[in-house]
């Protein structure tokens, strides 16, 4: 999974009561990794087993109102059954019979179905992990958005075709920063598009002129100001 800023957020860990800072899932980040760890389609269906894990594994679709005869349908009943036969259909959860008290029986996990349900706890854990990793990485970043820069590429024979030669020396402005590591490569930890001020000539034959590339932090530094 990526780590979308739209995933992830800051807040004060004891919240009006302040205290340190702590990265956090938003609730788009929460159910989008609880999904993908299920190997579930977001929508009602990751809703409703998260919520049967969270009654305990089992529940029943409706109950009967006390001192009445009239029967409320549960949180659990109130899923779309559109839900829970997609659950079904992946051998996460199975039905059982009404039980004293209620009316049409009600849903249970399989073992399957707890399975997925720590699969997507821990696919929140690691993105969780992803995000505080990239919030650090971003606060230790050497240059922020807009910033003049100069290539100044280290090791010239790391790149094809001449393209060192080409874009050496050139300025321009920082445009985006990538704080994940590349091909496992840690000079490309801290990676960031630089726009061009003008057109680089494209080191491929027949190739368009480059606007804008991506660096290692290493292949940048400040313009010298005039």
């Amino acid at each position: 999974m990526s780590t979308d800023p739209t995933l992830w957020t800051k807040r004060p860990k004891f919240g009006t009561a302040g205290g340190p800072v702590e990265v956090v899932l938003t609730e788009e980040g929460r159910s989008r990794a609880f999904a993908v760890g299920a190997r579930l389609v977001r929508g009602e269906a990751s809703r409703a087993l998260e919520l049967l894990w969270a009654h305990g594994g089992d529940a029943i679709y409706s109950r009967q109102v006390p001192g009445t005869v009239r029967l409320e349908l549960t949180d659990i009943g109130r899923i779309n059954q559109i839900a829970w036969g997609y659950l079904r259909s992946k051998g996460y959860v199975e039905s059982f019979a009404s039980v004293q008290g209620s009316h049409g029986g009600g849903v249970r996990l399989t073992e399957a179905g707890f399975a997925a349900v720590k699969s997507g706890e821990d696919e929140r854990a690691r993105l969780l992990e992803r995000c505080k990793r990239e919030e650090l990485a971003m606060n230790e970043r050497k240059f922020t958005d807009g910033a003049r820069v100069r290539v100044a590429i280290r090791n010239p024979a790391s790149f094809a075709n001449g393209a060192a030669e080409t874009m050496n020396e050139r300025a321009g402005r920082i445009e985006a920063f990538d704080p994940s590591s590349t091909n496992g490569d840690p000079w490309m930890s801290h990676a960031y598009l630089v726009r061009f001020d003008e057109p680089v000539p494209s080191h491929w034959r027949h190739g368009s002129p480059l606007t804008a590339f991506w660096f290692a932090e290493c292949d940048i530094e400040p313009e010298q100001a005039p």
